[in-house]
């Protein structure tokens, strides 16, 4: 067995920050900030205030909190991770999401059934709190809508979990700061990027020496010719000869069309996986280029390892054109602008899924498979699969939940 099958068979380990002295603490936010020393005393700050929230993780903690003139605060999606852990919490979920409103619904565990919740935010409460004026109002207007309205009925409904605790765009918000700052912090918070101004085109760089040729464990003997074009891929695929760029801008993918699930399920033979990559449009070069990169023996694999392999770093052209390594999405700076590039590709990746959700599921075909066959959903019928895909992340991948969002 290779030793990519052998680390492939490995149990999965989460790696996990929980310092146990200061002196860790500090290591460990260092590490996680890169060496910037401001930073890391900033996480070691909303450690001290939030860590028992996120099971004492480090690296949780960093993904939901920030601090804004000296005061730590958790982002909206932080908060209602907390009101969730807290176990008051029967179901939670927006029913409405759009340019001019969003509505939650919440239900506490300890009241009858019947008992429900709702809070609703409105652009014309934004207005009337001169909201609309600020960068990102006017740049995200339904994700704005959609954090306000979650940390109010947060508030509103489990006081006993987050009494008094204000999302990291409420507190910008309501602060003196400039707008260029309130825009980068708040778009931090919401998993959004800030615009930047056009750079100067790169100087023609030097051609690349030849390469040394492929070791002969990928898919070789796909035919030839190349598949026809999927009409979600960008028109031109790079050849096979060519270094696989990485990903700078979403994709574009419109016009989005209705695509069928993939005919191969098992991955017995390498021919399965050509049947599949034929399936989606995926050229022969770039899963070569992937399997090399990552030192992977398509051929040596067991069916379920090539399986995977095809879901987690073939399936998704965000993925398999970034270059990036295992694990990738446990990095802050590398995962939310793939997150972002992702629900370009897949508009059906709920809004709330951060890169821990989506990290714990890349191997998974009833996650892919869903976005996929519902990434041309628009309107009230995109919502309905957003909302499916959330219960489909959550529970590790229902056969029921993907064939509901395929039958919308």
């Amino acid at each position: 067995m290779s030793l990519q099958a052998k680390l492939n068979s490995l149990p999965f380990q989460p790696l996990l920050f929980i310092p146990r002295t200061v002196e860790e603490l500090w290591q460990y936010a260092s590490i996680l900030c890169n060496n910037d020393s401001r930073k890391a005393g900033e996480l070691a700050l909303c450690y001290s205030a939030f860590a028992h929230h996120f099971d004492f993780d480090l690296g949780r903690v960093l993904m939901n909190t920030h601090v804004i003139q000296g005061k730590p605060c958790l982002n909206a999606d932080g908060l209602a991770a907390v009101a969730r852990s807290s176990g008051l919490i029967r179901f939670m979920r927006f029913t409405v999401l759009n340019d001019e409103r969003c509505v939650y619904e919440m239900a506490r565990a300890d009241e009858p059934e019947g008992v429900t919740h709702t809070y609703e935010y409105t652009i014309k409460d934004a207005e009337d709190a001169g909201h609309l004026n600020k960068a990102m109002w006017k740049k995200h207007r339904r994700s704005m809508l959609r954090v306000r309205a979650l940390a109010a009925i947060c508030r509103a409904v489990v006081p006993d979990a987050v009494s008094g605790v204000y999302s990291v765009d409420e507190m910008a918000d309501s602060m003196d700061m400039s707008e260029q700052e309130r825009e980068q912090i708040v778009a931090q918070s919401i998993g959004e990027e800030v615009s930047r101004a056009p750079q100067a085109q790169r100087a023609p760089q030097p051609s690349r020496a030849p390469q040394p040729q492929r070791p002969q464990h990928t898919v070789e003997h796909v035919p030839q010719s190349q598949p026809p074009q999927h009409p979600s891929q960008h028109s031109a695929q790079p050849e096979p000869s060519q270094p696989v760029q990485e990903i700078e801008e979403p994709l574009d993918t419109t016009p989005r069309q209705p695509r069928k699930l993939t005919p191969v399920r098992d991955f017995s033979t390498m021919g399965d996986l050509a049947k599949a990559i034929e399936h989606h449009g995926i050229t022969r070069g770039e899963v070569n280029d992937v399997a090399t990169r990552l030192g992977a023996n398509l051929a040596e694999m067991s069916p379920g390892d090539r399986g995977r392999f095809f879901y987690e770093w073939i399936f998704s052209a965000v993925i398999r054109r970034s270059r990036l390594q295992p694990n990738w999405w446990r990095d802050m700076g590398t995962a939310k602008p793939i997150i972002k590039a992702l629900r370009d590709e897949f508009p059906t990746l709920p809004l709330t899924a951060n890169s821990r959700a989506v990290g714990q599921n890349l191997g998974n075909p009833m996650m892919w498979e869903a976005l996929s066959v519902s990434a041309h959903f628009t309107g009230e019928k995109l919502e309905e699969a957003r909302s499916l895909m959330s219960e489909l992340l959550k529970d590790g991948g229902s056969q029921e939940l993907m064939a509901k969002i395929a039958r919308l």
